[in-house]
């Protein structure tokens, strides 16, 4: 019954606002969840390595310009 009280004593606008509240969590995050999340957000730009050719490629893949990998002619690439 207080709580009937204190609610009509409330003008609508404060009803609204009560009422709009975000829920809240039920147990802290922790830190290591927090900084796991956060960590997963840091993107690098790929390493690139350059080759005998001069062209650039990612290191430990056929350079898809030439078809070449560690120096062999892997695949057939059209000119």
């Amino acid at each position: 019954m207080l709580i009937d009280s204190l609610w009509s004593d409330l003008d609508e606008y404060e009803r609204i606002i009560i009422l709009v509240i975000m829920g809240q969590p039920k147990r802290k995050q922790s830190k290591q969840r927090s900084r796991k999340r956060r960590g997963a957000n840091r993107f690098e730009a790929p390493l690139l390595v350059k080759e005998a050719d001069g062209t650039f490629s990612r290191s430990h893949r056929v350079n898809p310009e030439t078809g070449q990998y560690r120096g062999k002619q892997v695949l057939d690439v059209e000119i």
